[in-house]
């Protein structure tokens, strides 16, 4: 499988083209957030700007957006992406854009678990079962 996203480092990247799906994300960010995972990992946030209309005033919606988004050090792993839109669509792969999607990307660049949707208590405690295999496999 062609890696994701290769840091070094096990990363969250969360996806979304709608406000809906962001909602959705942020209940994952939530769960990694509230284990205080976050200080072993990499927390990446996209939002997809996928017609004319939205990319015709991304400087807008970009502007707004780092206002709405708190706290102020969460604006540095946001990005806003309305470029080749399609092709990360089809790549991940995402069919549902009005759902948000969530990645467990390992070291290595390959995506080892993977969501979309607002997740349920039982699968917000099975992603953070995830992550922590994930983070202790990388310590071996």
């Amino acid at each position: 499988a062609e890696p994701l996203f290769r840091s070094g480092k096990t990363t969250i990247v969360l996806v979304s083209l709608r406000a809906i799906g962001q909602s959705m994300c942020d209940e994952y960010r939530k769960t990694v957030v509230d284990t205080r995972l976050t200080s072993s990992l990499q927390l990446y946030e996209i939002s997809l700007l996928e017609n004319f209309a939205f990319r015709s005033i991304r400087f807008w919606i970009e502007r707004n957006l780092r206002k709405s988004i708190q706290p102020p050090e969460r604006q540095n792993h946001y990005v806003c992406i309305g470029d080749n839109v399609e092709e990360i669509k089809l790549s991940l792969p995402i069919e549902n854009v009005l759902l948000g999607h969530a990645f467990l990307v390992d070291a290595d660049g390959l995506v080892r678990w993977k969501a979309h949707g607002a997740p349920t208590e039982r699968e917000k405690k099975y992603f953070v079962e995830c992550v922590t295999a994930c983070l202790a496999e990388r310590k071996k």
